[in-house]
């Protein structure tokens, strides 16, 4: 005879309902879909109008912290001027504003196309946001270039971190020569490749810039 299950070893409900309903299907479809298990996840529907003006409604009576609000205005003056960015700003500042935020991380693959189609859906969601609620409604795209880059390509490309490393060094000139130090034989002979690495241009510039 089976092992009769222990009925103190509950599993959660969402847990439960993914394992039962989700199985080999994407989260987004169940999520469209509107499946139980996706909507104890994400219990709003962004295709629910009454729902999205609500919302709108009281996110616009929050006020946006200080400390967050001087970040936006130091890098906002780094850039060059833009009077539709400038008015953004000052209206997510002023209060009685509501936000549609959205990123991307910078990534290894692909090219720029999706994140340009990431914030311009911002954007469009923003100006029907307004227009739906009656309140002013702003975009905020954040591009997250502050990653573990080094861990990440090496994890892309099947090497360790250290040697990413020592490749990105050799790379910057050809007078600079590296010195490893380990204890542990296998790191130094790990280390030797690194000769033979050959970072993209697109790995050095997230390297350089991290």
């Amino acid at each position: 005879m089976g092992e009769k299950p222990d009925p103190r070893r509950r599993v959660p409900e969402a847990q439960s309902i993914v394992t039962r309903r989700i199985v080999g299907r994407s989260f987004a479809s169940s999520y469209l879909a509107r499946d139980a298990a996706a909507s104890l996840f994400i219990p709003n529907d962004f295709r629910d109008q009454a729902a999205r003006v609500t919302l709108a409604r009281a996110a616009a009576q929050r006020r946006i912290a200080p400390a967050l609000a001087e970040v936006l205005r130091a890098q906002q003056a780094r850039l060059p001027a833009s009077p539709a960015r400038q008015a953004n700003l000052d209206a997510l500042l002023g209060g009685d504003c509501a936000v549609v935020v959205s990123g991307q991380q910078v990534g290894l693959f692909l090219g720029p196309l999706y994140t340009f189609y990431k914030a311009a859906s911002a954007i469009a969601a923003a100006r029907t946001i307004e227009r739906e609620a009656g309140v002013r409604c702003v975009p905020l795209f954040w591009l997250q270039t502050e990653d573990h880059d080094f861990a990440e390509i090496a994890s892309a490309r099947g090497i360790s971190p250290q040697v990413v490393a020592l490749a990105w060094h050799l790379a910057q000139s050809p007078h600079v020569i590296p010195i490893p130090g380990s204890s542990r034989p296998e790191t130094i002979l790990d280390s030797v490749t690194a000769v033979d690495v050959e970072l993209t241009p697109e790995e050095l510039d997230r390297l350089n810039a991290a």
